[in-house]
């Protein structure tokens, strides 16, 4: 779909585990949507660490799409 000139893509980060099939299916699941609803443009840590102490000093996004646990 292109863009008309008033879209704006969307910076979002994704701070979620994917060692597991559930999460995944979550950030997959993100992933379709932001293609259908979009532009996005995503980052997403490559190695998926269990615990997500900063993003990258010099990211300025839009938005966050995190699971946050106390466990």
């Amino acid at each position: 779909m292109p863009m008309d000139k008033n879209s704006r893509i969307f910076k979002v980060a994704i701070l979620m585990n994917a060692e597991l099939d559930w999460g995944r299916d979550i950030i997959n699941g993100i992933l379709n949507y932001a293609q259908e609803a979009g532009p996005w443009n995503i980052w997403i840590r490559r190695n998926s660490p269990r615990v997500f102490d900063h993003l990258p000093e010099d990211w300025r996004g839009d938005g966050v799409i995190a699971r946050v646990s106390s466990a």
